[in-house]
């Protein structure tokens, strides 16, 4: 798969696309498959930045940590979302 052309344009369009959509399990879905796809070529296949950024991207999920450390609780109390 590594190589084609619709490969290589997902990868390219993902993951801007999910910071868009501020998708915090996407991002952790998208780091855990390139994990996968780079498991038996890395030499410690536990000790990998995809992996260790999905983890992280799961516990910000768990902890809700935009509402606090973010401008989630800003944005969440704007008139335009609130709207809609």
């Amino acid at each position: 798969m590594a190589g084609s052309a619709f490969a290589d344009r997902m990868l390219m369009v993902g993951p801007p696309g999910i910071g868009f959509a501020s998708s915090r399990l996407a991002g952790a879905l998208l780091l855990v498959m390139m994990w996968l796809a780079a498991l038996w070529t890395a030499h410690n296949p536990f000790n990998d930045g995809h992996l260790i950024y999905a983890f992280v991207l799961t516990g910000v999920y768990a902890t809700d940590a935009g509402q606090c450390l973010g401008s989630a609780g800003n944005w969440s109390g704007s008139s335009l979302v609130s709207k809609t």
